[in-house]
């Protein structure tokens, strides 16, 4: 079989190690849905990358991550946080604590990525990483919440005004109000 996601890049994979992984493949290839006949299947939402994962993980049950400890960057968290939220929709419990394993020692190693992830992130797919990246925004304010000048998919300019409400209204932020204010205003 092979996947697909939005870049149309097809991705070999193996029907019977993708069910087995995951109970919502094994219904998908094995049940009563149309992609049990298909031998291509399309993931919205993904790109080549993550589903290279998906299926390395399936088959070894360990993420590779080596494209990405090269790049602590905007990119990389994007790419994770995409990842854990495909492997909440495929039920990669493993994969998703690996994924929030890795964004929570890249906020420790970047905590500047915390506007990224937490812009990112969702609490209801992807709720640690959510969490953990506002936690960094809380306890590292200097650190996480940069000026607009900087590299604005890094920076509290990439937040989006329901997320910039949610920072604002925060009272466990270490810094004082005038200093999200000054943030604001660069």
């Amino acid at each position: 079989i092979d996947l697909a996601g939005d870049d149309g890049v097809l991705v070999p994979a193996f029907r019977l190690l993708l069910g087995a992984a995951s109970p919502v493949f094994k219904k998908m290839l094995y049940g009563d849905f149309a992609e049990a006949n298909k031998s291509t299947i399309t993931i919205q939402g993904a790109n080549q990358k993550m589903i290279e994962a998906l299926v390395e993980f399936s088959i070894s049950d360990k993420l590779n991550t080596d494209s990405w400890k090269s790049s602590d960057s905007s990119e990389t968290v994007l790419d994770l946080v995409a990842l854990s939220k495909l492997s909440h929709r495929f039920e990669l419990k493993r994969l998703r604590t690996v994924t929030e394993d890795y964004c929570a020692k890249l906020l420790v190693k970047a905590p500047e990525l915390a506007c990224c992830m937490f812009a990112a992130s969702c609490p209801f797919s992807t709720p640690n990483i959510h969490r953990d990246a506002l936690e960094a925004i809380r306890q590292k304010p200097y650190e996480t919440l940069t000026r607009r000048s900087s590299l604005s998919s890094e920076s509290i300019a990439c937040l989006s005004p329901e997320r910039l409400t949610m920072v604002l209204k925060d009272d466990q932020i270490n810094a004082p109000e005038i200093f999200l204010f000054e943030r604001l205003q660069d």
